[in-house]
This record gives C-alpha cells, structure tokens and sequence, in this order.
C-alpha cells in the first residue's frame, strides 16, 4: 500500500511498505500485534496542509502552489465543494499541484457524518471524488479521500457517548470499503490525539483504544496532537507515541498535526503567537524525534489560511 499514487513525473512520494490489504471488521486487539518497527533509512518525510475554502484555487492556484511549494509541501488536503467550485477548476489546480510533486487528497467532513442517518451525505462525497477521477486524467485526480469527522464536537458526545462511537465506527467501516472498492485511493482521516482514552466498545477495558481502531481502519491517519512544544510533559511528542507504536504494529501511517490557528483554548495548543519560525523549530524537533517509527510519516500544518497570514 502505498500513501501516495505517483505523480504526473513518475516520482513516487513518501512511499509506505507495501501491505496485504486486510478485512475492513477487525477483531478488538485480542491477539499481540506484531513488534514495533524501526525505521533506519533517509525516507523523505510528508509534509501536508489542509485548504478549506476551496474557492481560493480557483482565484489565487498560483500564488496558493508558490507558497506550497515555497515551504515543501508535498500533500495538500483540498476541500471538495462542488457547489463553489468547479470541475475544470479543480482538473487545473490538481495537474498543476501533481507536476510540481504536490499529492492532494479530497477533504470533507462533519461531526454529524459520524451518525447512520447521515451517511448518505458521506457516501454522495465518495461517489463524487471517484466520479471526477474517472472523467479526468490520472495527471488531474485526487490520489486520496481524507475525512474530518468529529462527533465529539456535538453534544451527544456527551449525553450519548456509546451510540455515537457505535454509528461513527459503523460509518468508517462501510465508507472506507467503499472508498477502496474498484480504486487505488488512499484512506485517511484526522484523529485527535486523546482519543487512546476512549474506549471503542462501551465497557471495554483500555486495551481496546478507539484511536487504535480507527487507526486500523484507514491507510493513514493524521493525528491532531495541537501543542505549540515538541519536548515536554504535555508536548507533541508525549501525545503520539502510543499512536505511532499502535500504527507501527498494523503498518499503518499517522502524520503529527499541528496548528497555527488563532485559538482561545490556552496557550499551549496553537502557534499563532509564536509563529511560523518556532512552529519549524518545534517540527524539526519532532521529525528528529520520530523519524525512528516506521510508522511517521511527517507532519501536518492547520491550516493553509492561518499559516500564510501568520507572523514570521
């Protein structure tokens, strides 16, 4: 399996191990999983950003591909909203993105995604990206589906927490088969890093972590550890470990997420006071740190709008 499909150079990037695809209903971790593996070689890290608004590829790709490009960005998560945005405009700014050996993965989401009522919405995004990926040239499709669905936004994560996590589990399940079915995208998702504190079935023991099965799930997934220090008690690094050992065992991939958006949850979770200078120092710190994982792939910056308009 591979994180990345090849681009229009033939290059292919950030390349993960290649895998037997297992059955999508995985049985809670009743078995020992394999032994964390240790990577030794001089792999090329990803590093990916998220672009919301979609509209803006259609008034400003090249300005939008320069500072990608600028700050080594070789995976974009673009929001797919075809109501704002047009096929053409997204066939453009992809073949452009692609030749520049920038990979873009269509992104959607919403917290009420994770309920059974609600995935046709879920569906009707998949069909439209493997739609578009069929009309287009390869050099124009996305080479992935990268879902943000966050229930625990919502407050019946608080007042009915167990059905949430029984319908959010059932959804991933069908949507990522679905995703798999007759294509070669890859599957991925955003996680916050807390959820190793959930358990994945009401009532069981911590050993059956949602995060870990979410984690077996999709090809990847991109962990939401939002700290503005890499190297401290409750830093970037102390919130991915279990992750990435639990993603090791099942070759799976986790990008480390950060964000410079403005926020007004504390101090520590954002670098929108410290800038984008100390958010690279802190990223350095962490890929030193974790490029030992087999299971790292690099890290990600949230999101594209912040980071431009951030202080230095």
């Amino acid at each position: 399996m591979k994180l990345f499909r090849p681009s229009s150079r033939g290059m292919w990037i950030a390349a993960v191990s290649t895998i037997l695809i297992l059955p999508f209903v995985f049985p809670v971790l009743s078995h020992a999983p394999a032994p964390v593996e240790i990577q030794t070689d001089d792999r090329r890290l990803i590093k990916a950003t998220w672009l919301w608004d979609a509209r803006r590829i259609a008034t400003e790709p090249d300005e939008i591909l320069s500072f990608l490009q600028k700050n080594g960005v070789n995976l974009l998560y673009l929001q797919v909203k075809p109501s704002d945005v047009s096929v053409d405009h997204y066939r453009h700014f992809i073949r452009k993105a692609r030749s520049l050996g920038i990979d873009v993965h269509a992104l959607n989401g919403q917290p009420e995604w994770a309920f059974l009522h609600r995935y046709d919405e879920l569906q009707s995004f998949v069909d439209w990206v493997r739609r578009y990926n069929d009309a287009v040239l390869r050099s124009e499709s996305f080479t992935g589906i990268h879902l943000d669905i966050e229930p625990y936004l919502l407050p019946q994560w608080k007042t009915d927490r167990d059905r949430v996590i029984r319908e959010w589990k059932e959804n991933t399940e069908r949507i990522v088969a679905q995703i798999k079915e007759r294509s070669d995208l890859v599957a991925g998702a955003d996680l916050p890093f807390w959820l190793d504190d959930v358990p994945a079935v009401p009532g069981e023991t911590p050993s059956g972590q949602l995060s870990s099965w979410m984690i077996r799930q999709f090809d990847h997934v991109t962990l939401m550890a939002y700290r503005n220090k890499a190297v401290e008690d409750d830093g970037i690094l102390a919130h991915v470990r279990s992750e990435l050992k639990t993603a090791a065992a099942w070759n799976k991939t986790v990008l480390v997420g950060v964000s410079i958006n403005a926020t007004d949850e504390g101090d520590k979770v954002s670098f929108a006071e410290k800038g984008k200078a100390e958010m690279q120092r802190q990223l350095s710190i962490t890929d030193a740190h974790l490029r030992p994982f087999a299971s790292y792939g690099g890290h990600a910056i949230h999101d594209y709008a912040s980071w431009k308009a951030a202080k230095d």
